[in-house]
């Protein structure tokens, strides 16, 4: 904010200088005058929409840049772990299936095999994170990839290739389905605010003899000739 205050300040001080000098060259309130300003102004706002339109450009470009370098690593990385031979039994299957039954999609083999891959990491990270739309679409992603490795595998190997890539699914939902529990449910009772016990039977009479003797001293204190002060003491019940 004071940054924006500064530059507006430094604006309004160069237009006052441009009205200025264009007062001294042309006289006050000349119609020349007006017509420099004018086209002062235009090009000082296309300058600026031109030094924001390229930075902009710049970063636009930067960022595009920098993107392309994350997929061409991520593409490098998920090539190099899909050729291992640990996760060859998973990955050839898969890469077979892909390759036959891809005939009428339309899309190029390759880039249906990189977006299987591609999609799997970014459904088991997004996991870890306890996103639920995530965790439902990695089982999923596990039970297909699952189907697939069964249906192109050899048939002598079939039960075994399946085997092997649950095994591998079930090692890598460890991590990403961890703490699917059942969380305790805190129970929040409101009770009632106190109730003031009331006053019995022997506690009513006790307050009305009291209040029977003070009525008592307060008559004998106003009237000391009267025969029965003090008051007889009431007998205990």
């Amino acid at each position: 904010m004071e940054r924006m205050t500064q530059a507006a300040d430094w604006f309004e001080t160069r237009y006052q200088q441009l009205q200025q000098w264009t007062d001294e060259r042309y006289g006050p309130s000349a119609h020349r005058a007006w017509i420099v300003i004018g086209i002062v102004i235009a090009l000082g706002v296309l300058a600026v929409v031109g030094a924001v339109l390229g930075v902009l450009a710049f970063t636009i470009s930067a960022v595009l840049a920098v993107l392309g370098a994350f997929a061409r690593g991520g593409a490098a990385l998920v090539g190099g772990v899909t050729d291992w031979e640990v996760t060859a039994v998973v990955t050839e299957p898969v890469r077979r299936y892909i390759a036959t039954h891809a005939a009428g999609l339309g899309a190029d083999v390759g880039a249906i095999w990189l977006t299987w891959a591609i999609c799997g990491a970014v459904l088991w990270v997004c996991s870890l994170f306890r996103s639920w739309a995530a965790r439902g679409g990695w089982t999923l992603f596990g039970v297909a990839t699952t189907a697939m490795v069964y249906t192109a595998s050899p048939p002598g190997s079939q039960w075994l290739a399946a085997g092997v890539t649950v095994m591998y699914w079930a090692v890598l939902s460890s991590f990403a389905l961890s703490g699917l529990r059942r969380h305790p449910r805190t129970v929040i009772s409101v009770q009632p605010p106190p109730v003031a016990p009331q006053p019995t039977d022997d506690l009513r009479e006790n307050l009305a003899e009291a209040t029977r003797r003070l009525e008592q001293l307060e008559a004998a204190a106003n009237d000391p000739a009267r025969g029965d002060w003090p008051p007889p003491r009431p007998r205990r019940r």
